[in-house]
């Protein structure tokens, strides 16, 4: 009774939150119904953890959104009709993805699919793991991330064989599916080899290849203190055949099988290696080349992640960004454009991280390579990005400070309508900007 006194009223609480336009309902609706019951959470697993038929945990520092989103898609090709539960917000802490659970149950607090992938936030994996016990997990990589929240790397690494502890403790085995090209995540195999509960795991390792040597770059030009990449022979390749401005073609390689060709309709490398993690979790699932492709080529961008929007019926287009490594990147890409402006919003709440000073790790000295762009810095420390620009050897007469950041949205997007425009918001100015 309990559960469906705190499943009805959050939803009602979801309804108000949408109808009044106050946000998309993603974390505020678990919180209530945990206070009501605080085995809200546990009531759910209970009806998934011998009944799913496709169980995924997506965590990691970087990718996670996306990865989550193109196996979804993957999953919808396999299950036509059936409803897959996702967090698709991004709404990943333990309240995010009891909300989701709600906003996927019926008034009776029953669920209404028993297939799940769920990004999973690497500070909540011990606690989720208690509960839920998914047949797959996958660890995207290991950069840098809210060092105020986490700590170092090793912190990091240390909640993920945790969590996977926990789930392994309670559930009859795990497909573990780890980035061999990242050593943080390659290396995890090593700290969980003297649990008692190793042989449930079936480890499965995944890289990336450039097909083309001499345009290749890899995840250690994604962040220096990486180090180098142990020796690893890999369960599955995934090849980049071309690498397109806004796009990649790629294949794959698993079991003696090599794929034809699948547009990924995404920019860069990362996103190589989101697909990757994708494809590993559907090949451990016994999913084949059609369903994969099909899912890989109708993915629509994720929350915030290469996301076009209109506003006063002018588009832009939308890069979070929340750490040096995927910052970086994203600068890298939008670099290759010589005619864009560019808004930059950064706020400093909880979930952005307090510490913004990941912003003098991150490489902006990327967008000195355009020649006639103007940078909006907007957000609580537009201060500091502004200082940050003009650091990176950004003429001052290019960088204009705007706080409000509707303001500097409207300003940013009519200062030349032949230009594209490129936002790059931390978590809750995207959040703003949607609201917006």
């Amino acid at each position: 009774m309990k559960q469906i006194l705190a499943v009805n009223l959050s939803k009602i609480v979801t309804s108000l939150i949408k109808f009044l336009k106050l946000g998309s309902a993603s974390s505020l609706p678990g919180r209530i119904a945990l206070f009501i019951n605080p085995k809200t959470l546990q009531e759910f697993a209970d009806q998934l953890n011998d009944l799913a038929k496709y169980a995924f945990f997506i965590t990691g520092t970087n990718g996670k959104t996306t990865s989550t989103g193109l196996l979804k898609q993957i999953l919808l090709a396999k299950e036509s009709g059936r409803r897959i539960i996702c967090n698709d917000f991004g709404a990943n802490l333990y309240y995010g993805i009891t909300t989701e659970f709600i906003h996927s149950s019926d008034s009776c607090a029953k669920l209404i699919s028993n297939n799940y992938v769920l990004e999973v936030d690497e500070a909540s994996l011990p606690k989720l793991g208690l509960e839920l016990y998914p047949k797959t997990l996958a660890i995207t990589n290991l950069f840098r991330d809210q060092l105020d929240r986490f700590g170092e790397i090793d912190s990091t690494q240390k909640l993920l064989v945790t969590g996977i502890k926990n789930i392994i403790k309670y559930s009859s085995s795990l497909n573990l599916i780890l980035n061999a090209d990242d050593p943080k995540v390659a290396s995890i195999k090593d700290l969980l080899i003297d649990s008692s509960d190793f042989p449930k795991l079936k480890i499965f390792y995944y890289t990336i290849k450039f097909i083309d040597a001499k345009n290749a770059y890899s995840i250690q030009d994604f962040d220096s203190n990486q180090q180098k990449t142990l020796k690893i022979i890999p369960d599955l390749i995934v090849n980049i055949q071309q690498e397109k401005i806004d796009s990649s073609i790629i294949n794959y390689e698993y079991q003696n099988f090599i794929s034809t060709q699948i547009e990924l309709k995404l920019p860069g490398l990362y996103n190589v290696y989101n697909a990757g993690t994708a494809i590993a979790c559907a090949l451990v699932s016994g999913i084949g080349f059609d369903e994969i492709k099909s899912g890989i080529e109708n993915y629509n961008t994720a929350f915030g992640r290469s996301e076009i929007k209109t506003f006063n019926n002018r588009k832009y287009q939308s890069f979070l960004i929340k750490n040096p490594t995927g910052c970086s990147e994203v600068l890298r890409h939008l670099s290759k454009n010589q005619s864009a402006n560019f808004l930059i919003a950064i706020n400093d709440n909880y979930a952005d991280g307090r510490d913004v000073s990941w912003l003098w790790d991150a490489n902006f000295e990327y967008l000195t390579n355009i020649q006639d762009s103007t940078f909006v810095c907007s957000g609580k420390r537009a201060h500091d990005m502004a200082l940050r620009l003009k650091y990176a050897g950004i003429s001052e007469k290019k960088i204009f400070t705007l706080e409000n950041l509707k303001e500097a949205l409207f300003y940013c997007l009519n200062l030349d309508p032949q230009k594209n425009v490129y936002v790059l918001p931390t978590y809750t100015a995207l959040l703003e900007l949607n609201r917006i």
